[in-house]
């Protein structure tokens, strides 16, 4: 037998909160900083380079060169979520 379920309040949030930190990035880095198959369950990158990961509020930065970004999106996400995000340097 077949078990339909609904999505839990948790997934839902998640789901919002990730549509207003892809909100927040394209509105910083224009429309194409988010390619949709760059994006997952666990959060998304941004201009392929950056990660951010929706449950930790972290954002992994690859080079030095993208720093800068993670750093204004950091803030960006701060302001809109209220929680502390975190800039890991993957260099």
């Amino acid at each position: 037998m077949v078990k339909v379920v609904e999505k839990s309040l948790e997934e839902r949030a998640r789901e919002e909160k990730k549509k207003t930190l892809i909100g927040i990035t394209k509105e910083l880095l224009g429309e194409n900083a988010i390619a949709v198959d760059y994006e997952n369950i666990f959060g998304f990158h941004v201009n392929k380079k950056i990660f951010v990961t929706i449950f930790q509020d972290n954002i992994n930065v690859p080079e030095e060169k993208y720093f800068e970004t993670a750093i204004k999106l950091a803030e960006a996400y701060e302001k809109a979520t209220g929680s502390e995000w975190i800039v890991k340097k993957d260099y």
